[in-house]
């Protein structure tokens, strides 16, 4: 399933252990769902809950609407620099 803004993902379909991978050339992408905490992920393949090995932790989402901050940075003299960032917008149902 490709996320994309409005998408919709059915856990009927899907079932319920899921992951977001974001494919970019980057050092680090952060995910911040629904305004909370951001997790960032220093390592391919960058993905919202982790991996161990390329092996994708589970993330079970809640039914109802949800917003994901996605942004992607890049090392530049020392410090992260936002490259790209991103805002989608998605539901969860049964």
């Amino acid at each position: 399933l490709t996320l994309s803004n409005g998408s919709a993902i059915s856990l009927n379909q899907t079932g319920r252990l899921l992951n977001i991978r974001v494919n970019a050339q980057a050092q680090a992408v952060s995910f911040s769902l629904n305004g909370g905490t951001s997790t960032i992920d220093r390592e391919l393949p960058f993905s919202m809950a982790g991996d161990i090995s390329g092996d994708y932790n589970d993330w079970s989402p809640t039914v109802g609407n949800h917003s994901l901050q996605i942004s992607v940075f890049e090392l530049v003299d020392g410090g992260w620099r936002v490259k790209e960032s991103l805002r989608l917008q998605f539901s969860v149902t049964e």
